[in-house]
């Protein structure tokens, strides 16, 4: 019953992660945030800058509290 209401609840979060390697799903951006939009968290995160890091967007499930 506890994974039946995790699955019905309407927020979906977005967490952009940090990744040591580059690959074709990871974006460069100088900073990490947490979005409720998938395609937000990947047209934020396709951004470049003075600091170059290396994240990629996943889905967490959470309201963005890692443990």
């Amino acid at each position: 019953r506890a994974q039946l209401a995790a699955q019905t609840t309407p927020a979906t979060y977005f967490e952009a992660v940090e990744v040591r390697s580059v690959n074709p799903s990871g974006y460069e951006c100088i900073t990490d945030g947490i979005h409720t939009d998938l395609m937000f968290c990947n047209l934020f995160h396709a951004c470049s800058g003075r600091t170059r890091r290396t994240f990629q967007c996943r889905q967490t499930g959470t309201d963005g509290v890692n443990e």
